[in-house]
Protein backbone atom coordinates (compact mmCIF):
# COMPACT_ATOMS: atom_id res chain seq x y z
CA UNK A 1 0.00 0.00 0.00
CA UNK A 2 2.90 2.36 0.72
CA UNK A 3 4.17 1.95 -2.84
CA UNK A 4 0.72 2.70 -4.24
CA UNK A 5 0.51 5.86 -2.12
CA UNK A 6 3.90 7.08 -3.34
CA UNK A 7 2.96 6.32 -6.95
CA UNK A 8 -0.38 8.16 -6.78
CA UNK A 9 1.25 11.31 -5.42
CA UNK A 10 2.45 12.16 -8.92
CA UNK A 11 -0.99 11.74 -10.53
CA UNK A 12 -3.16 13.14 -7.74
CA UNK A 13 -6.15 15.24 -8.73
CA UNK A 14 -5.55 18.98 -8.24
CA UNK A 15 -8.11 19.24 -5.41
CA UNK A 16 -6.18 16.73 -3.29
CA UNK A 17 -2.67 17.13 -4.65
CA UNK A 18 -1.13 18.82 -1.59
CA UNK A 19 -2.73 16.41 0.88
CA UNK A 20 -1.73 13.30 -1.11
CA UNK A 21 1.82 14.59 -1.53
CA UNK A 22 1.99 15.17 2.25
CA UNK A 23 0.76 11.59 2.78
CA UNK A 24 3.43 10.27 0.40
CA UNK A 25 6.10 12.25 2.26
CA UNK A 26 4.94 10.80 5.59
CA UNK A 27 5.04 7.27 4.18
CA UNK A 28 8.45 7.84 2.54
CA UNK A 29 10.01 9.11 5.76
CA UNK A 30 8.87 5.98 7.57
CA UNK A 31 5.82 7.10 9.54
CA UNK A 32 3.51 4.24 10.51
CA UNK A 33 0.91 3.85 7.76
CA UNK A 34 -2.11 4.16 10.13
CA UNK A 35 -0.67 7.38 11.58
CA UNK A 36 0.04 8.79 8.12
CA UNK A 37 -3.48 7.90 6.95
CA UNK A 38 -5.07 9.57 9.99
CA UNK A 39 -2.99 12.70 9.38
CA UNK A 40 -4.16 12.62 5.75
CA UNK A 41 -7.80 12.44 6.93
CA UNK A 42 -7.18 15.45 9.17
CA UNK A 43 -5.56 17.34 6.28
CA UNK A 44 -8.48 16.67 3.92
CA UNK A 45 -11.08 17.27 6.68
CA UNK A 46 -14.01 15.72 4.81
CA UNK A 47 -16.41 12.93 5.81
CA UNK A 48 -16.11 11.18 2.45
CA UNK A 49 -12.33 11.10 2.75
CA UNK A 50 -12.81 9.69 6.26
CA UNK A 51 -14.67 6.73 4.77
CA UNK A 52 -11.86 6.01 2.31
CA UNK A 53 -9.23 6.40 5.03
CA UNK A 54 -11.22 4.07 7.32
CA UNK A 55 -11.19 1.42 4.58
CA UNK A 56 -7.45 1.91 4.06
CA UNK A 57 -6.87 1.73 7.82
CA UNK A 58 -8.73 -1.57 7.98
CA UNK A 59 -6.64 -2.90 5.11
CA UNK A 60 -3.39 -1.61 6.64
CA UNK A 61 -4.07 -2.95 10.13
CA UNK A 62 -5.83 -6.19 9.27
CA UNK A 63 -4.46 -6.98 5.81
CA UNK A 64 -7.92 -6.70 4.25
CA UNK A 65 -8.19 -8.77 1.10
CA UNK A 66 -11.32 -7.15 -0.27
CA UNK A 67 -10.05 -3.60 -0.35
CA UNK A 68 -10.71 -3.17 -4.08
CA UNK A 69 -14.39 -4.15 -3.69
CA UNK A 70 -14.78 -1.88 -0.68
CA UNK A 71 -13.17 1.07 -2.45
CA UNK A 72 -15.38 0.46 -5.50
CA UNK A 73 -18.48 0.58 -3.30
CA UNK A 74 -17.19 3.73 -1.64
CA UNK A 75 -16.64 5.34 -5.05
CA UNK A 76 -20.26 4.67 -5.99
CA UNK A 77 -21.52 6.00 -2.66
CA UNK A 78 -19.24 9.04 -2.98
CA UNK A 79 -20.66 9.94 -6.40
CA UNK A 80 -24.15 9.79 -4.93
CA UNK A 81 -23.15 11.93 -1.93
CA UNK A 82 -21.50 14.53 -4.15
CA UNK A 83 -24.65 14.72 -6.27
CA UNK A 84 -26.75 15.26 -3.15
CA UNK A 85 -24.32 17.91 -1.85
CA UNK A 86 -24.38 19.78 -5.17
CA UNK A 87 -28.19 19.80 -5.19
CA UNK A 88 -28.29 20.98 -1.57
CA UNK A 89 -25.77 23.74 -2.34
CA UNK A 90 -27.90 24.89 -5.28
CA UNK A 91 -31.00 24.95 -3.06
CA UNK A 92 -29.15 26.88 -0.37
CA UNK A 93 -27.95 29.40 -2.95
CA UNK A 94 -31.59 30.08 -3.86
CA UNK A 95 -32.51 30.53 -0.20
CA UNK A 96 -29.54 32.88 0.34
CA UNK A 97 -30.64 34.97 -2.64
CA UNK A 98 -34.18 35.14 -1.28
CA UNK A 99 -32.88 36.21 2.14
CA UNK A 100 -30.82 38.99 0.57
CA UNK A 101 -33.78 40.22 -1.48
CA UNK A 102 -36.09 40.27 1.56
CA UNK A 103 -33.53 42.12 3.70
CA UNK A 104 -32.72 44.68 1.00
CA UNK A 105 -36.37 45.35 0.16
CA UNK A 106 -37.30 45.70 3.84
CA UNK A 107 -34.43 48.05 4.63
CA UNK A 108 -35.03 50.08 1.44
CA UNK A 109 -38.68 50.48 2.38
CA UNK A 110 -37.81 51.56 5.93
CA UNK A 111 -35.25 54.13 4.74
CA UNK A 112 -37.64 55.31 2.02
CA UNK A 113 -40.29 56.00 4.67
CA UNK A 114 -37.73 57.86 6.76
CA UNK A 115 -36.68 60.03 3.84
CA UNK A 116 -39.95 60.61 1.98
CA UNK A 117 -42.92 60.13 4.30
CA UNK A 118 -42.19 61.20 7.85
CA UNK A 119 -45.88 61.94 8.43
CA UNK A 120 -46.62 58.22 8.04
CA UNK A 121 -44.14 57.50 10.87
CA UNK A 122 -45.52 60.22 13.20
CA UNK A 123 -47.52 57.77 15.39
CA UNK A 124 -44.26 56.00 16.22
CA UNK A 125 -43.01 59.18 17.93
CA UNK A 126 -45.04 58.45 21.09
CA UNK A 127 -44.03 56.06 23.87
CA UNK A 128 -46.60 53.49 22.73
CA UNK A 129 -45.44 53.89 19.14
CA UNK A 130 -41.82 53.34 20.19
CA UNK A 131 -42.86 50.16 22.02
CA UNK A 132 -44.74 48.90 18.94
CA UNK A 133 -41.76 49.82 16.76
CA UNK A 134 -39.41 47.94 19.09
CA UNK A 135 -41.62 44.82 18.94
CA UNK A 136 -41.88 45.01 15.14
CA UNK A 137 -38.11 45.55 14.88
CA UNK A 138 -37.46 42.56 17.13
CA UNK A 139 -39.79 40.42 15.02
CA UNK A 140 -38.02 41.48 11.83
CA UNK A 141 -34.61 40.82 13.42
CA UNK A 142 -35.75 37.35 14.54
CA UNK A 143 -37.13 36.61 11.06
CA UNK A 144 -33.88 37.75 9.41
CA UNK A 145 -31.85 35.62 11.84
CA UNK A 146 -34.07 32.60 11.17
CA UNK A 147 -33.84 33.00 7.39
CA UNK A 148 -30.06 33.29 7.68
CA UNK A 149 -29.95 30.08 9.72
CA UNK A 150 -32.01 28.32 7.04
CA UNK A 151 -29.50 29.36 4.40
CA UNK A 152 -26.45 28.33 6.45
CA UNK A 153 -24.35 25.44 5.24
CA UNK A 154 -23.65 23.07 8.09
CA UNK A 155 -20.54 20.99 7.51
CA UNK A 156 -21.17 17.25 7.38
CA UNK A 157 -20.13 15.20 10.38
CA UNK A 158 -16.74 13.53 10.10
CA UNK A 159 -16.18 9.92 11.10
CA UNK A 160 -12.47 10.25 11.85
CA UNK A 161 -12.39 13.41 13.91
CA UNK A 162 -9.08 14.82 15.05
CA UNK A 163 -8.56 14.39 18.78
CA UNK A 164 -9.63 17.34 20.89
CA UNK A 165 -8.27 18.46 24.22
CA UNK A 166 -11.52 17.60 25.99
CA UNK A 167 -11.92 14.14 24.42
CA UNK A 168 -12.35 11.61 27.18
CA UNK A 169 -13.04 8.41 25.22
CA UNK A 170 -10.06 6.29 24.28
CA UNK A 171 -10.12 3.31 21.91
CA UNK A 172 -9.24 -0.03 23.47
CA UNK A 173 -9.21 -3.60 22.18
CA UNK A 174 -12.68 -4.23 23.66
CA UNK A 175 -14.34 -0.95 22.67
CA UNK A 176 -14.20 2.59 24.00
CA UNK A 177 -13.14 3.44 27.56
CA UNK A 178 -13.01 6.65 29.51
Amino acid sequence: MQQAIRATADVAPPALEMEIRALAVRVARGDRLPDALRAFADDVDDPIADLVVAALLLAAERQGGQLADLLGSLATATREQVTVRLKADADRAGVRTSVRVVVVVTLTMAFGLLLFDRDYLAPYGTAEGQLVLAVVGALFAAAFWWMTRLADDKPPVRILRPPTADAELQPTAGGWDR
